[in-house]
C-alpha cells in the first residue's frame, strides 16, 4: 500500500492535496489515496502589481496634501428664525441672498438662504526661520509679509503656508 503523504513534499500541504476516495466508510483506513496536484501558492495569491500599487500612493499622497492646503478656516452661521430679506451678519449689517463680502476681518462671507458662510481669504506662514525673521499682517491687503527683524525691508523665505 503506497502511504499518500510521502507524495506531498516538503513543506506541506501547499502543493498538494488528500482527496478522500469515493466509497470509502468515515474512519476507515484508506487502502489506495487519491492525490491532487494544486497549484503553487505564489499562483493562489494575487502578486501585487508594483505600477498600480504605486499610483494609489500617489493618489494618497496628492488628496493628503489637498487637505492640507484647502481652506480650513471656514465657518457657519445658521440664518436666524424669521429672516426673509437676507443675511445678518455679526456687525449687524444686513446682506441680500446670494451676495458676497469681504469682511473687516479679512473673511471672505456669502449668504444663502441657509445662512452666511465665511471662509479667511488669506494664508499664513507656518514654517520660515523665526529667530531671524517675523510674520506681519496687512489688513488692507488681508497678507502676510514675512521680513527680517532687524531689517524690514528683507524678505524671508517661506517654505510653508497654512490656510
Amino acid at each position: 500500500m503506497e502511504n499518500c503523504m510521502n507524495l506531498v513534499p516538503a513543506g506541506g500541504v501547499q502543493t498538494a492535496m488528500i482527496a478522500p476516495v469515493p466509497g470509502m466508510e468515515s474512519g476507515a483506513a484508506p487502502e489506495k489515496c487519491t492525490c491532487l496536484d494544486m497549484p503553487p501558492l505564489e499562483t493562489l495569491t494575487r502578486p501585487h502589481n508594483s505600477a498600480r500599487m504605486k499610483t494609489i500612493l500617489t493618489c494618497l499622497l496628492v488628496l493628503a496634501i489637498s487637505v492640507t492646503l484647502s481652506n480650513a478656516a471656514c465657518s457657519f452661521q445658521l440664518l436666524k428664525p424669521g429672516m426673509s430679506d437676507g443675511c445678518l451678519d455679526s456687525n449687524g449689517e444686513l446682506h441680500e441672498f446670494g451676495s458676497s463680502w469681504r469682511s473687516a476681518d479679512c473673511n471672505d462671507c456669502s449668504c444663502s438662504r441657509n445662512g452666511i458662510r465665511c471662509c479667511s481669504s488669506f494664508v499664513t506662514p507656518v514654517d520660515y526661520n523665526k529667530e531671524k525673521c517675523v510674520s506681519i499682517f496687512n489688513k488692507e491687503t488681508c497678507t502676510y509679509e514675512v521680513v527680517e527683524k532687524d531689517d524690514h525691508s528683507k524678505e524671508c523665505p517661506v517654505r510653508a503656508w497654512v490656510g
